[in-house]
């Protein structure tokens, strides 16, 4: 997720209750130009594969708690960096991760929050097509990037806007999908 929004802080906060690993970025991490050279990220990619291969599900949070957002706007202050970009930049991260994910076979469907960062996983994957599959709920999409030789599947959703309970409605709605015959009709194997 890179949603600063209230509401998605409350998702977030609602399903780490309900037993997600969530996976925060640190103020360095979120507004790094080469997030992929930074050491603690070779920890968070790690970490993050470990908890996927455990639990089949995983939030890489790009926001944090309200601390880890004064944490990281006194860190962009004393980096002289522009408030208004930090945005812009933790999407541009994550987008980073994800590519990063990918690329090692960390193969599932991913669920992106945020408009800028679905479009800056879309820039970072380089996507030849996206073809929408299903509306899971109102603005609430799943999507399969057609790339060459490979298929992967993202739901995307608008940081602003869905219950509190709306990532255990997404996932309720994968595991129920993955266990039918759905995922063949969609190309799915």
């Amino acid at each position: 997720s890179g949603s600063i929004n209230d509401i998605t802080l409350q998702q977030i906060e609602f399903a780490s209750r309900k037993g997600y690993d969530i996976i925060t970025l640190t103020p360095e991490q979120k507004l790094a130009k080469n997030i992929e050279t930074l050491p603690s990220t070779k920890v968070l990619l790690k970490n993050t594969k470990q908890k996927f291969l455990m639990k089949g599900k995983v939030i890489i949070d790009g926001t944090g708690d309200k601390d880890n957002i004064r944490l990281t706007n006194h860190y962009a202050n004393n980096l002289g960096f522009p408030t208004d970009r930090i945005r812009e930049c933790i999407a541009h991260n994550i987008g980073k991760l994800v590519k990063i994910l990918a690329e090692e076979g960390v193969e599932g469907t991913y669920i992106i929050i945020g408009g800028d960062t679905f479009r800056a996983v879309i820039e970072h994957l380089g996507f030849d097509s996206l073809e929408p599959l299903a509306e899971i709920h109102s603005g609430i999409v799943l999507s399969r990037v057609i790339r060459t030789n490979e298929n992967l599947y993202f739901i995307s959703k608008s940081g602003g806007f869905g219950s509190k309970d709306i990532l255990l409605k997404i996932d309720e709605f994968i595991d129920k999908i993955s266990s039918s015959k759905e995922w063949e009709r969609m190309g799915r194997n």
